[in-house]
Order: structure tokens, then sequence, then C-alpha cells
């Protein structure tokens, strides 16, 4: 359930606002701090309007967040003229690897989609479905781009972090 709840919430959020309780804009600045988290949610709202199913390629993933409004853009504390930057990574500042067309929905765990290409210091930043991001060993990021743990099991991966 937990799975379901953070992305359908960020969903909603970013793309109705909120009129009560805590400031969207402060919550969003919080929970979506790194570009790779920012990027990751826009993907999973992609996915909500296209039958759970991710873009097919980085011009459609593009277009998409072009024709997000300001407004909303902003709830994630970026604007039209960030696009660009937000498909290269913070650390290594190489342009992400996507997987592309990357099934999700309500009951499916969140899915690495975000790859940093060279990470930092032996680790690899990867960002998931939900909005989260979470570093790993090169083992576990070949796992990963492989698509070992789209179960959501992550069985048998050496980081031992929670998403963040």
């Amino acid at each position: 359930m937990r799975f379901v709840f953070l992305p359908v919430l960020c969903l909603y959020l970013l793309l109705s606002g909120c009129s009560n309780g805590p400031d969207p804009d402060t919550m969003f600045a919080e929970n979506f701090d790194t570009e790779i988290k920012k990027l990751a949610v826009l993907y999973s709202t992609y996915q909500a309007k296209n039958s759970w199913t991710g873009p097919p390629d980085e011009a459609q993933f593009r277009s998409y967040i072009s024709s997000i409004s300001e407004t909303r853009l902003g709830r994630l504390g970026i604007t039209q003229s960030d696009i660009d930057g937000l498909f290269i990574s913070e650390r290594d500042g190489l342009p992400y690897k996507i997987r592309w067309s990357t099934v999700g929905g309500n009951g499916v765990p969140p899915k690495p989609i975000l790859f940093e290409a060279e990470g930092a210091e032996g680790r690899y930043m990867v960002g998931f479905t939900n909005g989260t991001s979470q570093e790993f060993s090169r083992d576990d990021y070949d796992k990963l781009w492989a698509g070992e743990g789209d179960d959501g099991s992550m069985t048998g991966f050496s980081s031992g972090q929670s998403r963040q």
C-alpha cells in the first residue's frame, strides 16, 4: 500500500494543488530536493497519464514536461528553463541513463528508472518511480539496470539503505 500512496499523493498535489494542510510548495521542496527526485516524479506523472507506462524516449518525455504549466512545475522548484538540467546528474555531471517505457501502476512496487552514468566514489545514484533515490554499489546498479529488483524485493542488494 505504501508503494502506491506516495506516488498518488505526489501526483495529486503536483497536478491539482492543495488548499488545506501544509503548503504544497514547501512540502515538494523538502521531498524533491534533488534533480533525480524531481525527474523521477515527473516520470511517474507521465506514467499516470499514459496507462501507467513511462515515456518511450527522451523527446516524448521532454515534450510532456514542457506541457506542464509553470505553476505546477514551480511546485517542484523548477521552471521551463530548468528542464535541460533535470536530465543531468548533479554528482557526475553526465546525462542520466533512463529506462524508457517502464510499466508501473497501483499495487506495483517502485521501479528503478534513472541511473547515474559514472556515479561518485564508486557509488551510483538511482531514481525510482515513486520519486525517491538511493545510492548503490556498481554490482547492484548493474542488477537494477538489468531489471532485477523490479518486483520491489531488493533481495540480495548490498546497499541496505532505504530510498529517500
